[in-house]
């Protein structure tokens, strides 16, 4: 795991274990290949984003492996309570997943910023398969003198102050899996480059428990 601290609430980053990415990467093509199962799995009308293909991805899909996921959720949790003791009176956590799915994302589709406040406590997000969009990020730094955001994620958080930062910018790269709090506003900014953006979204609940 590696803590990030761009702001206020920590960023903690993992490393998704090959098995869970296949099983992902079948599962999706899968669905986007049968218009049946698309109409089927499709929970659009619950998300916010303006992506070509959302699609829920049913508990038995990732039941043998959801201990990569709660496992995050326990480290994300204990590097809260390395720092602020008070905040986290015991280390009794119930935790579960609310919801999981898969975003298609094609050239033009875009997620607007919103956050996940209210239906968990944690968000995760994990990148699936990424396309080749380095000629549009070279053209964004004009020679490496700017900042790259096409097909990128960004957390936002606070205002802009001198000397506080309030965003983190993350590009994609398939196998990285990134938890924040669920009340951290994020978006997904739009890209040309032909090719599909999939990413796996989870929502992650974390109840603690009395010590008796």
């Amino acid at each position: 795991m590696e803590e990030l601290r761009p702001f206020g609430p920590s960023v903690c980053k993992f490393t998704m274990p090959d098995v869970i990415i296949d099983i992902l990467n079948t599962f999706a093509e899968q669905v986007i290949s049968d218009q049946q199962q698309l109409e089927q799995f499709d929970i659009s009308n619950t998300l916010a984003g303006k992506v070509t293909h959302e699609y829920g991805v049913p508990p038995a899909v990732l039941n043998e492996h959801l201990e990569f996921f709660i496992s995050c959720a326990q480290q994300y949790y204990g590097s809260v309570k390395e720092r602020r003791p008070d905040a986290l009176p015991n280390d009794r956590l119930l935790v579960g997943v609310s919801q999981a799915w898969i975003n298609s994302m094609f050239p033009g589709d875009f997620n607007p910023v919103h956050h996940h406040q209210g239906q968990c406590q944690l968000v995760g997000t994990g990148f699936l398969k990424v396309p080749d969009i380095s000629s549009e990020h070279e053209k964004e730094t004009e020679g490496g003198q700017g900042d790259v955001s096409k097909g990128c994620l960004e957390l936002l958080h606070g205002q802009a102050e001198l000397l506080c930062p309030h965003q983190l910018r993350i590009v994609p790269k398939v196998g990285d899996f990134y938890v924040w709090p669920a009340g951290v506003l994020h978006t997904v900014y739009p890209y040309k480059t032909e090719g599909e953006r999939r990413s796996f979204a989870i929502n992650i609940t974390v109840k603690q428990l009395s010590q008796s």
